[in-house]
């Protein structure tokens, strides 16, 4: 691979604008770096996404913040993982639920959380989506069982709005039969 070149940013939203328009993308955005969010616009804007095809992901709040205050009308998401490594589960439900603050405060438009069915139920999901979130959940190789089939019906039961998967084509027919259940 060593004749490879990474895609440029500007590159990945020509193809997807291009070749994928019905698709929308999730774009994580690293911490810390706050001088790439003038960068991040002006590409978004001269590529003519729109905000139904990208919704931006990413773990610090004040990056985040900026990325919306950037672009409102695209949705920016907080990803976190808080609480995961904590042995005593009430306090690492909490540090989670205190994220949904942090996400509003922030003016964000919805929460990302870690797959981890055991920590986040549907009281967590409703505490979310009454402060106005959307809610999205990812998997992690830290929680191995994070993307199994118990997992997915879990979180499309307490009523997340976004799952994402390393597992495409084992999920794929589960949300084409959700897909088509919805059409009936």
């Amino acid at each position: 691979f060593s004749a490879e070149r990474v895609i440029t940013f500007e590159r990945a939203l020509c193809l997807l604008t291009e070749e994928y328009p019905d698709k929308c993308y999730l774009c994580e955005v690293k911490g810390g770096d706050t001088e790439s969010v003038p960068k991040v616009a002006a590409a978004v804007a001269a590529s003519g996404i729109l905000p139904r095809q990208i919704i931006f992901i990413g773990f610090d709040a004040e990056v985040m913040r900026l990325i919306k205050m950037a672009m409102p009308a695209y949705k920016a998401l907080l990803v976190t993982n808080y609480g995961y490594d904590e042995a005593d589960r009430a306090r690492s439900y909490e540090m989670l639920a205190s994220q949904i603050d942090v996400a509003v405060a922030a003016g964000l438009d919805g929460i990302d959380w870690q797959a981890d069915k055991d920590l986040v139920d549907e009281a967590l999901v409703q505490r979310a989506k009454k402060a106005g979130l959307d809610v999205a959940c990812w998997v992690w190789q830290r929680l191995p069982k994070s993307d199994t089939e118990a997992t997915w019906a879990h979180f499309e039961g307490v009523g997340h709005d976004i799952f994402t998967s390393n597992l495409p084509p084992s999920i794929t027919p589960r949300l084409l039969a959700a897909a088509q259940a919805k059409c009936e």
